[in-house]
């Protein structure tokens, strides 16, 4: 009766700490799943219980919380890229600028202390670039006005970011970067004229 009551008292608090944990999946995926994730849990841990090895549960509760931290993780990444393809132009072409803006900036204030990540940055940004010149040339026309601001800003910012990788010597191709940022400059300014050709015709 003692060891019954030990091993429900020791199932309630490993079924609370793994609810805790379960905080750490994404909301939906808590909602749709966490139910039967728990009765998994719980089902699992009164095995170990029943088979009778003192270890049992401590390596449940060991394999469980690696492999739960791991698939919220991936849970996580599986979201955000869901978010992305349902993100609006505009609100993605923010993202975009704010990570290749960013990056460049941070290539510059480690290129003393770490070269390599400092070169890595500034490559991510050429990239990051690239990748908003696409999506930049999908954006409705609607958007124009904000297109220009944001391509005209790009042009700014990487005017005033390249000399700086050009005083620390980074070798960073300058197509890698210096294409994508013109790309950003200039196809908003591309679209204006077309948009400006279809009126007049």
């Amino acid at each position: 009766m003692t060891r019954m009551r030990c091993d429900d008292k020791s199932l309630r608090r490993a079924e609370k700490v793994y609810g805790a944990f379960l905080r750490l999946y994404p909301r939906e995926h808590r909602d749709a799943y966490g139910g039967l994730m728990r009765q998994l849990f719980r089902d699992q841990w009164q095995d170990s219980l029943r088979r009778g090895d003192g270890g049992g549960p401590a390596r449940l509760a060991m394999a469980t919380l690696a492999d739960l931290i791991r698939s919220a993780f991936s849970e996580h990444l599986t979201q955000q890229a869901q978010n992305m393809n349902h993100a609006p132009w505009k609100k993605l072409s923010y993202i975009l600028f704010a990570v290749a803006v960013l990056a460049g900036l941070f290539s510059c204030t480690t290129s003393v202390q770490n070269p390599q990540l400092a070169v890595a940055l500034a490559y991510l940004s050429g990239l990051v670039l690239a990748a908003r010149a696409v999506v930049e040339w999908n954006r409705p026309i609607a958007e124009l006005f904000s297109s220009l601001v944001t391509g005209a800003a790009v042009a700014v910012i990487y005017a005033l970011i390249m000399p700086v990788w050009g005083k620390v010597h980074l070798p960073v191709l300058p197509w890698l970067v210096v294409v994508p940022m013109l790309l950003n400059a200039f196809i908003p300014l591309v679209r204006a004229g077309m948009k400006l050709v279809k009126r007049q015709a």
